[in-house]
């Protein structure tokens, strides 16, 4: 590491010296600029022996209290704390989707519009989750998570009470867009923060359940707000997300810390710079970050966090191929907002508490997905003992492979069997077999793309996440039309057809993945 000394202020055209260049004029010099790298905020670094190590004598150094500490050296109560205000929001991130389906019938007749212009209010949410998080998500890696946590928890409060208080329909879309804005942060870059306080081996879990948080919310929504509507009136179905939004960004405010490591670095410079160190020559010593980063918020700076991830999608086989495999189980779960409460309602004659209940057996197929999850690296042990886990990003891919069939045989029984002869129940459980296979398929793509892009992670993620919103966003408006076009059976045939040829893409990269990686200026093996 190279110390930089410099006068203070610098004599302009002049290099900076190292402090081996500048030994014979070190009196004439009042300051010395020492680079701090990540290691710092390691539990076991020490500054005197860290300044010992670039040749610098000190007489005194202060004892400071350690405050900034790296996340991933956090203890696991302290890691727990962080994490609850951010699952928290990501659960009413995915509820507030789903919500807003349950009341398609007060909505309707209170404006007079059709199912189409009603279900825009979903695809204008979704649209926040698309493009807010390619702005916000290099903003909180540069400048950190914490304000942009809580300031999303305001956005999404503000555009809840205009959906609970608004009385036209343009009101109705454009609450629901700033909705979207603020709750798009939750669902989409909690899986940051989970990178930010876990390393890769020990990230399973957590982030099994943060992808739990976001398929349970989705079909909490319609489950809690199909006896809501009925009972307390469609407005109750906002104000019930107010209190929670409410209490969360509270608990974010006062819970949730800072993980970003470059933050907490530029932090811990700033308190030793508050304590003055001089060395033996009697210059002043501060200390900055080894890398040198830009912290102004730039026009340029916004356009390349939407440019290079669509780099990203156009150049890189995998990130297009992921991007493509979860956009269609991300499509399947915002059609069911529609779908099932078409089908249970044409078919079984169910009223909005009913239909709402039906989503109970999403949930529970999540929960199951969840389980299946955390006994992979166990049951993979036990399977491949010769192989070292998760040695490559393609063993993430061995239980997608199997898991992810789920999806399309689902989606085939659920169409199938949604007949007036056949009890409700069948249809019920194939729900629970979608939502099993959408699980996998969002778990898998986003822990491979992450551990195969590493510092390109996030423009991976952005990119399979602009993707899946924008086709999650559009299949709602299409779904009436595709049923009483193709009828129950030809839609189930077409979307079970799609998706079982999708489930190629895993086996696909678990055998040439690597060859794929190898030829990919970005992405690296973890070998």
């Amino acid at each position: 590491m190279t110390v930089v000394i410099q006068e203070h202020p610098p004599l302009e055209g002049k290099a900076p010296e190292t402090v081996s260049q500048a030994s014979a004029s070190a009196e004439t010099l009042n300051e010395i600029r020492v680079p701090l790298g990540l290691e710092a905020l390691e539990p076991s670094f020490s500054l005197a022996d860290h300044l010992r190590s670039v040749d610098l004598d000190i007489s005194f150094i202060h004892d400071v209290a350690d405050i900034y500490l790296s996340p991933f050296s956090w203890s696991a109560q302290k890691k727990t704390i962080t994490l609850l205000g951010p699952f928290m929001a990501s659960t009413l991130a995915a509820y507030a989707a789903g919500a807003y389906a349950l009341a398609p019938e007060p909505l309707r007749n209170k404006w007079d519009i059709s199912d189409t212009l009603f279900n825009i209010g979903i695809t204008f949410f979704v649209v926040g989750f698309a493009f807010a998080p390619m702005v916000l998500a290099p903003i909180s890696e540069t400048h950190g998570r914490y304000w942009t946590f809580v300031g999303s928890g305001v956005v999404f409060f503000l555009g809840t009470l205009g959906c609970a208080l608004t009385e036209n329909y343009v009101g109705m879309m454009v609450s629901r867009l700033i909705t979207g804005n603020g709750a798009a942060v939750f669902a989409t870059l909690t899986g940051g923060v989970v990178s930010d306080l876990y390393r890769k081996e020990d990230r399973n879990t957590p982030m099994a359940l943060y992808s739990m948080t976001i398929l349970v919310g989705a079909s909490l929504g319609p489950l809690i707000s199909g006896s809501v509507v009925d009972l307390l009136g469609w407005r109750w179905i906002f104000f019930i997300q107010l209190i929670t939004i409410g209490i969360t960004t509270v608990v974010l405010f006062f819970l949730f810390q800072e993980t970003r490591s470059n933050v907490l670095l530029r932090r811990k410079c700033l308190m030793l710079n508050g304590t003055p160190i001089k060395s033996t020559t009697g210059a002043m010593i501060t200390f900055a970050p080894a890398t040198k980063e830009c912290l102004d918020i730039e026009i340029s700076m916004l356009w390349r966090g939407f440019a290079f991830p669509l780099r990203l999608l156009s150049k890189e086989p995998i990130v297009f191929c992921m991007s493509l495999w979860v956009s269609f189980a991300w499509a399947i779960m915002y059609m069911q907002f529609s779908s099932i409460g078409l089908v249970f309602r044409s078919v079984y004659g169910f009223d909005n508490a009913q239909v709402g209940a039906v989503y109970s057996a999403t949930i529970v197929g999540s929960i199951v997905a969840i389980g299946i999850s955390l006994l992979q690296e166990p049951a993979m042990k036990q399977v491949l003992p010769h192989k070292k886990p998760l040695s490559t990003p393609e063993q993430r891919l061995i239980s997608p492979c199997i898991q992810s069939i789920l999806l399309p045989i689902g989606l085939l029984w659920f169409f199938m069997t949604a007949r007036p002869d056949i009890s409700w129940i069948s249809p019920c459980i194939a729900l629970g077999s979608c939502s099993m296979g959408i699980f996998s398929i969002y778990l898998a793509v986003f822990n491979y793309l992450a551990d195969t892009y590493h510092g390109y992670a996030s423009s991976a993620l952005a990119a399979q996440s602009l993707c899946r919103n924008i086709l999650g966003g559009v299949f709602p408006l299409v779904t009436a039309r595709m049923i009483s076009s193709l009828t129950l059976k030809g839609t189930g045939g077409l979307l079970g057809g799609l998706g079982l040829l999708l489930t190629g893409i895993p086996w696909l990269l678990y055998i040439y993945g690597q060859r794929i990686r190898a030829r990919s200026p970005f992405a690296k093996g973890m070998e």
